[in-house]
């Protein structure tokens, strides 16, 4: 699909109302996606993403969860 870029004149004086709500789910979910698809079912087993090493066991899982964090902070 075509993209709806703003018609802000400057990108430091652009807010989140100015960009169109499509484009704004469109390019989170187009992220999320993109991390989501690489988590493997071995890193749900025996909650992986609480041990002490979740880093190594469950990288791509915490990476969801941080991009979720990120994410809902800064639409709350």
């Amino acid at each position: 699909p075509k993209a709806r870029i703003p018609k802000v004149k400057s990108v430091e004086k652009m807010t989140i109302l100015d960009l169109d709500a499509t484009e704004l789910a469109r390019q989170v979910t187009l992220q999320t996606w993109d991390i989501f698809s690489r988590i493997r079912p071995n890193e749900f087993f025996n909650q992986n993403w609480m041990r002490k090493n979740a880093a190594e066991l469950a990288p791509n899982l915490l990476a969801l969860i941080s991009c979720f964090n990120r994410l809902s902070g800064a639409f709350a």
